[in-house]
């Protein structure tokens, strides 16, 4: 040590001495440790303290872990049926008659077998692939999709529902399950959605909009306490119950369809119906259930006047501007707002407030005066609009949102409030078909789109639903024909069925049919293939649909025919959509 120092051997005795004489021999070590470098003690703290936080912050989240898979592993919202056979689904449920079809899944009405109440009830069918809260399990070599904490969490919520103006789903504290699709039996709501009611009423006057919105919020404020988030509150999914006439009375309404919705926490994502999404939701930071509240000032606006307050973009590049214009807000001198009381225009404007923290609350609003201290006579009020001449008669179903996300991906919502402008802005073709191309990439059903002008019908796009099908991305297949899943199972495909698959690529003929194919991993599977051809901007595109077939090939016959109708109609809605007005061509 003392050759160290650069110190004599007598010296250094001497210092020590010094230093055991003052007790300065732990100042000592620390100057000398920091004379060799062989301490550092704001980096020794600075460990230290990580190293507490992260057993903190680790015990904290093993806490809420392991209560998490307590209370998932104890309670399955789900009973589980057989695919077939006696206690089957359609063994326990019979007189299933298509209603319509869901932004995910389909709707049926039904009955209770060896029920004597003779009860009608309705059931929403959805597919595993298609549920939007499943997540496909990676270790899967058959694409299966696993039932997570989250999806269990949201499903124990739902069931129990109680509240007047929420659809009450049924069978004591569970659904139904199978291995390929999700039953959720629900109350048979007789009524009309809320769109219908609107154009069903002549005339509209500010306290019927009054009676509709103080049970929509009620609605909202009810799953709000509950921790949810309903994602997609539009005219579509509100039921008003009432016998039909032509005035607007004390209608009951009741919100439904939470196939999009998801707890608090959870709620992230580009999800919802286009012209009701709020600003927060196209960006990439989870949100609260204040997304609900806005949605219901879109909803509220179209009562009052017959119209959406903010016209939803016709091509991505008009996203930024539909943006601006929702951080803008509604235009409160078009008429007939400038009619209503100023009550009802502060509530208007506070629930469309842009930023998610000055938004008002369900409860909030409940409490704001238009609700609470509502006096006028709805003979007294000035008439606001007529349904035979309101801007509603121009709403479209549009299909499929193609808007996306950078934190959890985009989820498709059905019914799109689309205004149909005679003024709408010039597109040119080039621009449309970037629109329609981006709209097939984010439909979750396969759907493929082939060019016949071109040798061998190569692919032009496909589908984020194709890809969670076979296995294979966007940039493997573009170019190249269909062909190229069924090379190594080719001798199990008939010169007949051949001979009709190249007339189907050209575009001169329809084709459905059962394809035995190969996803890029190897595992085989049987695919129901739907080919069918659409002008597609002055020219022939040939639209693909495919479907694993599990058991029932004829139930995925009817199911494929369906999807291909829809996408058929999305895709020429976007073209009249997007189409130049005359006389501008």
């Amino acid at each position: 040590m003392p050759d160290t120092l650069g110190l004599p051997q007598g010296r250094f005795r001497e210092v020590v001495q010094v230093l055991k004489k003052r007790g300065l021999i732990p100042l000592a070590w620390v100057a000398l440790l920091l004379l060799l470098r062989k301490w550092k003690p704001l980096q020794l703290w600075h460990d230290h303290w990580r190293r507490w936080q992260a057993r903190k912050t680790r015990r904290r989240r093993l806490g809420g872990t392991q209560l998490a898979l307590e209370s998932s592993s104890t309670v399955d919202p789900f009973i589980r049926v057989p695919d077939v056979g006696p206690g089957c689904f359609e063994e326990l449920f019979g007189g299933l008659r298509r209603i319509t079809d869901s932004s995910f899944g389909s709707v049926f009405e039904c009955h209770r077998r060896n029920s004597n109440t003779g009860e009608t009830h309705v059931v929403k069918i959805v597919r595993r692939k298609e549920h939007p809260l499943l997540r496909a399990a990676s270790n899967s070599p058959r694409r299966r999709f696993a039932e997570s904490e989250e999806f269990w969490g949201y499903m124990t919520k739902l069931k129990v529902l109680q509240h007047e103006h929420v659809v009450r789903y049924l069978e004591g504290w569970r659904f139904f399950a199978d291995s390929s699709s999700f039953y959720f039996v629900m109350e048979f709501c007789s009524g009309q959605t809320l769109l219908e009611y609107l154009l069903m009423v002549s005339e509209w006057r500010e306290p019927a909009v009054r009676s509709l919105m103080e049970r929509l919020l009620k609605a909202l404020g009810y799953i709000h306490t509950l921790g949810l988030v309903h994602r997609d509150v539009k005219l579509e999914n509100l039921m008003v119950m009432q016998a039909r006439s032509t005035s607007a009375g004390n209608a009951s309404l009741k919100l439904l369809d939470f196939g999009l919705g998801c707890e608090r926490g959870s709620a992230y994502g580009t999800v919802g119906t286009l012209g009701y999404m709020a600003p927060e939701v196209f960006g990439s930071k989870p949100y609260s259930s204040s997304v609900d509240i806005f949605a219901a000032g879109v909803v509220f606006h179209i009562c009052l006047t017959g119209g959406p307050p903010f016209k939803p973009p016709i091509s991505m590049k008009a996203l930024d501007d539909h943006l601006q214009e929702l951080h803008l807000g509604p235009d409160m001198t078009k008429k007939p707002l400038p009619s209503v009381t100023v009550h009802c225009r502060e509530l208007l404007d506070w629930m469309l407030l842009p930023g998610p923290q000055a938004r008002c609350r369900a409860e909030e609003a409940l409490r704001h005066p238009w609700l609470s201290k509502a006096t006028d006579s709805p003979h007294q009020a000035p008439l606001l609009w007529r349904s035979n001449s309101s801007e509603l008669r121009f709403l479209r179903v549009m299909g499929v949102w193609t808007g996306g996300s950078t934190s959890g991906g985009s989820i498709a919502g059905k019914d799109s409030l689309q205004v149909i402008d005679e003024a709408a802005e010039e597109e040119d073709d080039a621009a449309t078909e970037q629109l329609l191309l981006r709209l097939v990439r984010q439909m979750q059903v396969p759907v493929t789109l082939g060019d016949p002008t071109k040798p061998d019908c190569p692919l032009v796009q496909v589908s984020y639903g194709f890809e969670a099908l076979t296995g294979y991305k966007q940039d493997e297949v573009l170019g190249h024909n269909c062909r190229f899943l069924n090379q190594a199972r080719r001798q199990e495909v008939t010169e007949e069925c051949r001979e009709q698959l190249r007339k189907a690529a050209s575009g001169d003929r329809i084709f459905t049919g059962i394809i035995p194919n190969v996803r890029k991993d190897g595992s085989f599977f049987e695919n129901m293939l739907h080919l069918s051809p659409i002008e597609f901007l002055g020219r022939q595109i040939v639209v693909g649909i495919q479907m694993e077939v599990d058991q029932n090939a004829d139930q995925v016959d009817v199911e494929i025919v369906g999807a291909a109708r829809k996408v058929h109609s999305a895709l020429r809605h976007w073209q009249r959509s997007a189409a130049k007005p005359p006389g501008k061509r």
